[in-house]
């Protein structure tokens, strides 16, 4: 079934997930005893950018946001060619980083990024070193 974000009219950290709100009146029973809400559909995975040198000592950095749902960082793989790669997370600068030594051991090949909101939608990319 399809899923809809329960959203605050205010500012908040976290979302709830309201699953297959079929009707005016399941919203309308939220808006009763929880206060003023919108119900916003999500069909769209994250954005992800990727940037990479191959020839300098730089790592691949790799940006993903979703501002609806939000990233489900348990769900991120990236891989060269079929090989699985570990990243590091920049705190500091928000982004994934794969270090220069760890991809360089592998050689060139296809970049595959994947990643998935906390609503399930995935997006993935592929870019040629």
């Amino acid at each position: 079934g399809s899923a809809l974000l329960l959203q605050a009219g205010y500012p908040v950290k976290r979302y709830d997930i309201v699953r297959d709100p079929a009707s005016p009146a399941v919203a309308g029973h939220f808006g009763r005893f929880l206060g003023t809400f919108r119900l916003q559909r999500d069909e769209v995975g994250p954005e992800i950018s990727v940037a990479f040198a191959f020839r300098s000592r730089e790592p691949i950095r790799i940006h993903i946001t979703d501002s609806i749902a939000g990233v489900d960082w348990n769900s991120i793989a990236v891989y060269i060619d079929k090989a699985l790669i570990p990243v590091e997370y920049n705190e500091r600068r928000n982004l994934l980083v794969v270090p220069h030594d760890v991809y360089r051991s592998i050689g060139k090949g296809t970049l595959t990024v994947r990643a998935k909101d906390r609503l399930g939608n995935t997006t993935v990319i592929k870019r040629k070193m």
